[in-house]
């Protein structure tokens, strides 16, 4: 059997199911005695993108999404598809063109980043996983009358075909930049993607289930409306209605709560109390999409969500299609040592696609477009000698706005785009690392594109002016970077606490001044950081651009530099457990409410709060742990009463209290 099906879950529609059977079996009567492997994945998640379907051969990585529809559609990249005369596909939601791209994208930089797992470190360098390609297919058949206006350079990767002429398609579609074995695709499914296997004769003959709510329908385009659950600001959406939230990504939330951890994902979902601030916020946000710079300062005690609010902000950002960063200033990473907190931030990277380590995939993805420009322009054959020199031609006039910043950075990009023509992995990775602030980058790779040295001090900032703009020209929205638990800098000897403290006013001067364009920058800290005279107060330039008059305001102003953030109280606590409630019962089932009760979660939360001295902005962390668990006991045992079981058990916790909670608790349990 050359044809493989791993699921990742099962189909949730009746229409998806009999697509997916339908599929199968043209695959099997055209290639069951072929040589080739087909591997066919369905229905499963990719960084953070649900994908219907995905076909792996040997030179062929394709991404396919089901829509139920034959009958004439209209449409192009940007706009909605209108199914002549009878409504639309995806109203509200981006386009077929779209999704595609956006699914292409995720599995493209997984299957990068994740090579090594499935594929050996000789081969996985030599490979490309820029040419995966993109398909919407129309079940069950196409319209001949359908016209799909797409610009001619995606045409080489994007096309729209009917179910019934879908393994034609599979079957043209390859890429000599693509090489793939039986062994490492069914390594990448079972062990990278952790998908099952399932045999297909049985699959075929199995009986769909009944869902009243299929997922593509041809409706008639409403008129807009501004769905009371969800935020939208000026064009930029703060995502907070539940019924978006998935079963997966529910799960991943719960999972991350168990542990004690802020959830990677799914943050929306979890805030309480913090609307006023995300809408300035994320006002910011569409201003610096107009190519303007912008910060603020986030103030509150510990307890009071700083944390959670700026990896809120980190996600609406990327949502939005910027890259982002997560510092945590410390001894280790001072602010006074602008070569550690570069090194630390370009580290830290993140795109939606790519949840770690972005700096390769974002110059890749640039150096990927000016090829495909290329070859869109010129004609050229991906094999022909000329496109090197046509795109290292067009490298070097987009690197020529990079240069005015360092030409270093240029030179290592150069460097970094031969060595992979070269197929020379240890000095493409080598240069990476030394644009991302490694040091120790050998002297040999350094004479190889001419540079001395490493990013020190003075040069720091120049470099991240043009990772940005390396981020811009590969199609990101710009940068956004979180600076937490800046009060560090009032535990520093008195020259490296004003040097630090004179670091935050140069980049907020950088700002305001326009040297850092398409950049959103967030600080972090507590109140004595702003106020004693060890933080903020002692630079009086920084001062004057930052301080509130009025920090304890009843009608506080998140349009100033600075949002204070209140302490944490129990009636929020108790709006968290609610939260927290909904998204258990989407990644499990409904529990039974008649033992989860408003008087029982008071009841918890003062039973919790009273082991901390009262201090409820101490105790979130604890709290949700410890109620999650209540919530699998109720889910688990019929007999589990928890008004009469329910008892916190203090010393399972105090091992786990970090040295700020031991040390903001400690004159209150002496």
């Amino acid at each position: 059997m050359t044809v493989e099906l791993w699921i990742g879950k099962e189909f949730e529609t009746t229409h998806e199911m009999s697509a997916l059977r339908s599929f199968l079996s043209q695959m099997q009567a055209r290639f069951s005695n072929a040589k080739d492997l087909y591997l066919i994945l369905a229905n499963f998640f990719c960084e953070g993108s649900e994908i219907d379907l995905a076909v792996i051969k040997e030179r062929t990585v394709i991404v396919i999404e089901l829509k139920e529809c034959d009958q004439p559609v209209i449409g192009s990249q940007n706009g909605d598809w209108e199914i002549f005369g009878n409504g639309y596909l995806n109203v509200g939601r981006l386009n077929p063109y779209q999704q595609v791209r956006e699914y292409r994208y995720a599995l493209m930089n997984y299957l990068s980043r994740t090579r090594y797992e499935f594929m050996d470190r000789q081969k996985a360098h030599q490979v490309s996983f820029e040419h995966v390609s993109g398909l919407v297919a129309f079940s069950p058949t196409m319209s001949a009358q359908t016209k799909i206006d797409i610009p001619a350079r995606d045409k080489k990767w994007f096309g729209v075909v009917g179910l019934d002429n879908l393994w034609k398609e599979i079957a043209d579609r390859r890429s000599t930049k693509i090489n793939i074995n039986h062994g490492e695709a069914r390594k990448f499914a079972a062990q990278t993607l952790r998908l099952k296997r399932v045999d297909i004769q049985e699959y075929l003959t199995g009986t769909d289930r009944v869902d009243e709510h299929p997922k593509i329908m041809p409706v008639q385009k409403p008129e807009p409306v501004k769905p009371v659950a969800k935020s939208s600001i000026n064009g930029l959406s703060l995502r907070t209605d539940l019924d978006r939230l998935t079963q997966p990504v529910a799960l991943d939330i719960i999972n991350a709560l168990r542990r004690g951890t802020v959830p990677q994902t799914g943050l929306e979902f979890l805030a309480v109390g913090l609307e006023r601030e995300m809408r300035s916020i994320t006002s910011q946000l569409k201003h610096i999409l107009t190519g303007r710079g912008d910060f603020k300062f986030i103030r509150g005690a510990y307890g009071a969500g700083k944390t959670f609010l700026s990896a809120l902000t980190l996600e609406e950002a990327l949502q939005n299609g910027f890259v982002v960063s997560y510092v945590v200033v410390s001894t280790d990473t001072p602010l006074y040592k602008l070569e550690a907190i570069y090194h630390r931030m370009v580290s830290n990277l993140r795109t939606r696609g790519q949840v770690s380590g972005a700096l390769k995939g974002i110059i890749d993805r640039w150096l990927y477009l000016i090829e495909d420009k290329v070859i869109e322009l010129e004609g050229f054959d991906e094999d022909d000698p000329r496109l090197t020199e046509q795109v290292l031609y067009q490298i070097e006039n987009d690197l020529s706005e990079v240069a005015s910043f360092h030409s270093a950075f240029s030179a290592v990009i150069r460097g970094y785009y031969h060595a992979q023509l070269e197929d020379d992995y240890p000095t493409a990775q080598a240069l990476l690392g030394w644009l991302a602030g490694e040091a120790q980058i050998s002297a040999q790779v350094k004479r190889k594109v001419n540079i001395k040295g490493e990013i020190d001090n003075t040069v720091a900032l120049e470099f991240l002016r043009a990772v940005n703009a390396i981020a811009r020209k590969a199609g990101m929205s710009g940068l956004a970077i979180v600076f937490d638990e800046v009060e560090t800098v009032q535990r520093l000897r008195r020259p490296q606490r004003e040097q630090s403290l004179n670091t935050l006013r140069q980049m907020v001067d950088a700002i305001d001044h326009g040297e850092f364009p398409y950049t959103y920058l967030m600080f972090t800290g507590t109140p004595g950081f702003f106020e004693d005279r060890q933080g903020v107060p002692s630079l009086q330039p920084l001062h004057d651009r930052i301080k509130l008059d009025k920090p304890d305001d009843a009608f506080p102003n998140p349009e100033l530099p600075q949002i204070v953030l209140p302490k944490f109280d129990a009636q929020k606590l108790h709006a968290v457990a609610d939260k927290v409630t909904q998204i258990y019962e989407t990644a499990y089932d409904p529990i039974d409410r008649s033992r989860i009760t408003d008087i029982f979660v008071n009841f918890m939360i003062a039973e919790v709060t009273s082991k901390f001295g009262g201090r409820v902005d101490i105790v979130p962390r604890q709290f949700i742990r410890d109620f999650i668990n209540v919530l699998d006991k109720v889910r688990q045992y019929a007999e589990y009463n928890p008004d009469a079981e329910y008892e916190f058990d203090q010393s399972a916790t105090q091992d786990d209290l970090t040295p700020v909670e031991e040390e903001t608790i400690s004159p209150l349990t002496f």
